[in-house]
């Protein structure tokens, strides 16, 4: 199994602080590769093992600063960065009319502005050398999650029109599709951005058990990173790599498919 350093000498990947970016800061670092992480706050970065890390503090809401943190990097970097992997984002659960639309707005701000300004940012040194990756994360959503699900959907919609448009000129784009894992996600949910289910609101009590079960109950990151580390190593098309879902879950979308429920249309160039 060759090192992945033979491909990407450097990476910028965004939400390092844990969860699925920090095990891809970990698998990136072991194979020799320079990553550049991104996280709100210092203190939220425990130290990593493998040398080779630098540290990115920005905060996605704030559009502008986030691109000027990512430039000064870049520059660091030698002016272009081999493999970009934009995983960072945050929760927000609420009745959608009933919340502030001022938290529906920064979640939006910071998971479709800030990372389709950084892809925009960041592609242009790719096409130039004409060669280099991007993958665009994305990930499940449920009921009382309308700015994530609205958010999936867009960055979905990006990592397809980029692949439509970068492959030509030598850069690979993946839209990396993860299902649910079992991260410290909800624990490190800022308390401000989170709504908890009122007592007497019997349905968002039922989905917000529902939201830490599958949470809880599923597999950590390594598989999924895994998946993309292979990826990474053998292959140079760009595409969508499913990391999920399960095989029972495949077989239930499989039925729904075949009741008429769901389209049974494949994604386009799936890897």
């Amino acid at each position: 199994m060759a090192a992945l350093n033979k491909k990407y000498r450097t990476a910028l990947v965004t939400g390092v602080s844990s969860g699925l970016g920090r095990g891809l800061t970990e698998m990136l670092l072991a194979e020799g590769i320079r990553v550049w992480g991104t996280a709100r706050r210092t203190e939220a970065i425990a130290p990593f093992v493998s040398t080779g890390f630098e540290l990115v503090v920005l905060d996605l809401e704030d559009t502008a600063g986030a691109r000027a943190a990512v430039r000064r990097a870049e520059a660091v970097a030698g002016g272009v960065f081999d493999l970009v992997i934009l995983n960072a984002g945050h929760g927000l659960f609420a009745p959608f009319a009933a919340a502030e639309w001022r938290g529906w707005e920064l979640q939006l701000q910071a998971l479709i502005v800030t990372n389709a300004g950084l892809a925009h940012q960041l592609t242009p040194a790719m096409v130039a050398r004409r060669r280099g990756c991007l993958v665009v994360v994305t990930g499940p959503s449920g009921e009382f999650q309308t700015g994530l699900t609205v958010a999936q959907s867009a960055l979905s919609g990006l990592a397809l029109s980029l692949m439509d448009e970068l492959t030509s000129f030598g850069v690979r784009v993946m839209e990396f599709r993860c299902d649910w894992m079992h991260t410290d996600f909800l624990k490190h949910m800022p308390a401000a951005r989170l709504t908890v289910p009122e007592v007497d609101d019997e349905r968002m009590k039922l989905e917000w058990a529902r939201l830490r079960r599958n949470v809880e109950t599923a597999s950590g990151p390594g598989k999924s990173i895994g998946k993309l580390r292979q990826a990474l190593e053998k292959s140079t098309a760009s595409g969508v790599l499913n990391a999920g879902p399960g095989a029972w879950r495949r077989f239930g979308r499989g039925l729904l498919v075949w009741m008429g429920v769901r389209s049974g249309k494949k994604t386009r160039g799936s890897i």
